[in-house]
């Protein structure tokens, strides 16, 4: 006894025949599914039984063809064919039919390795659930109001063989909608956001000194709200400044510490008395670090 499996000219049809040879009397084909016996309705399940018998040997060959419509539950059950007859029984070994279907849903993916910044490659991959999966896409780029955009107003590209497309180097300009469906069907189609914020520019600080010694602050508008993040300029050792992120957030990248030079300037000049002795304390500020040298009347 053997189950074949015949290719269904139908997408969602499997069909399977199950033959038992030389048998008297002729063996009774059962379907199962999992285990469980498949009914026939006439729709879902098709099954049809045949007997076919050789005039010279009075043997008989009996042959049940399945015609199953599957559905994505369907993927991975093992299927397998029964006989039944007065000596004894058998079982086919179960075997996992194809199970084709088509899509029913997509969902589009915007990946990045991190907050996504100008300049950065962004991917959008399109995933579907049918079975085999598509691989023709349509990616519908959003409407840019920059003629000069890599990224041409309105634009449809067509990926084949690949699930996949990349946008390289976006700008602010590049936040919006983005699309993408199935080659074949355009009103099969998932949608995503590189939303305001995503596409930041990056925060830049030239040559400081210490009068930029203080707080800034960095404002992110995204969809009508807005987000702080403050950037302090602090003196260190009093000898440079450093400039430190208080709060990270979406779309701005933290920076690292950065040294601005300054000429040495002496803040301040104090006198305190301890017991019999006066001390006089110098501050100064400067990159490098000062040294200092104490004169008394012109001397060293």
């Amino acid at each position: 006894m053997w189950i074949h499996a015949f290719p269904s000219h139908k997408p969602s049809c499997l069909i399977g025949t199950c033959v038992v040879k030389d048998g008297h009397p002729a063996a009774q084909l059962t379907w199962t599914r999992n285990g469980k016996p498949l009914v026939a309705d006439g729709k879902a399940v098709v099954i049809s039984p045949s007997v076919k018998m050789e005039p010279a040997t009075k043997l008989s060959t009996s042959f049940s063809t399945l015609q199953y419509t599957a559905t994505m539950e369907d993927t991975g059950a093992t299927f397998a064919c029964s006989a039944a007859h007065p000596l004894g029984s058998l079982v086919s070994t179960p075997e996992v039919f194809p199970v084709h279907y088509p899509t029913e849903k997509l969902s589009l993916q915007v990946l990045s390795k991190g907050p996504i910044v100008e300049g950065d490659n962004v991917t959008l991959k399109c995933h579907a659930d049918g079975n085999p999966p598509p691989r023709r896409f349509n990616f519908h780029l959003k409407a840019s109001i920059q003629s000069s955009s890599p990224h041409p107003v309105g634009k449809k590209v067509l990926v084949e063989d690949s699930d996949s497309h990349t946008l390289v180097g976006v700008t602010r300009a590049s936040t919006g909608e983005y699309k993408c469906s199935l080659a074949d069907n355009d009103s099969m189609e998932a949608a995503e956001d590189i939303a305001d914020g995503q596409a930041t520019q990056k925060p830049e600080f030239g040559r400081l000194t210490y009068a930029d010694a203080g707080v800034y602050t960095c404002e992110v508008a995204t969809s009508g709200d807005s987000t702080r993040l403050d950037w302090k300029v602090l003196p260190a050792s009093r000898s440079r400044l450093n400039i430190h992120s208080t709060e990270a957030i979406a779309g701005v990248k933290r920076l690292k510490p950065l040294t601005g030079a300054g000429s040495p300037v002496i803040t301040s000049l104090t006198k305190q008395r301890a017991d019999k002795h006066k001390v006089l304390t110098c501050e100064a500020q400067g990159v490098p670090e000062p040294s200092f040298q104490w004169s008394v009347n012109g001397t060293h």
